[in-house]
């Protein structure tokens, strides 16, 4: 899942939405071991961040819609569905969430500030530039996904096929939009139930479920 998304199912606990974003940025196992022995709040939020791409890249639905895309962008598919999983959720918001948009953007905003030293140097500059161009409020927006594509697209010579790929969005949007609202809430559900059992115990107990997706 994208970055609007992580922070909604991170809602209401500073650790796992500093997870929600430090999730993209902790890479590999003793990585993930030594976060645990320095932060194991942050850890916390990283092992929720990989259970929900878990649950994403292994959902029935989610697995059906890679052969609908483009052949040059079918190696892309999951990313793609990712951002246009925060695409339809920023304009199905209030479905999802009892506080507008933009102040919980902005709260999301100051906890990445507030919280700045524990993240890595990677993670705080893209936490800097979701502040400065307010991306969260705006992924409802083609142009900001097409932005956000162009960017990506750019990261090196197999990346190309990125470029201009809000047009598979364009192409499917009656049929992505469907999908959407019907994955998403049963990956509300999901993580409820993650985080219920959380509360419950240790969460050592929960990882090899996060995991499983």
């Amino acid at each position: 899942m994208n970055h609007l998304a992580h922070f909604l199912l991170a809602r209401g606990d500073a650790g796992l939405t500093l997870g929600g974003l430090l999730g993209d940025f902790i890479k590999g196992e003793d990585a993930l071991r030594e976060l645990e022995r320095r932060d194991p709040a942050l850890h916390r939020g990283v092992v929720l961040h990989r259970g929900i791409d878990s649950f994403a890249d292994h959902h029935p639905r989610q697995l059906l819609w890679r052969h609908r895309f483009s052949p040059a962008r079918r190696r892309y598919a999951g990313a793609l569905l990712d951002l246009f999983h925060d695409h339809f959720l920023s304009r199905h918001w209030e479905r999802f969430c009892d506080q507008p948009l933009a102040p919980f953007s902005a709260e999301v905003c100051r906890i990445l500030h507030d919280h700045r030293r524990r993240l890595t140097a990677p993670a705080r500059r893209f936490a800097a530039r979701l502040a400065r161009h307010q991306l969260l409020c705006h992924y409802g927006e083609v142009q900001t996904l097409a932005a956000v594509l162009h960017r990506l697209s750019r990261r090196g010579p197999g990346h190309g096929p990125l470029l201009h790929a809000e047009e598979e969005l364009l192409r499917h949007h009656a049929t992505l939009e469907r999908h959407f609202l019907d994955f998403f809430p049963e990956l509300v559900r999901h993580v409820r139930q993650l985080r219920s059992q959380w509360e419950q115990g240790p969460s050592t107990a929960v990882q090899p479920a996060l995991r499983q997706g």
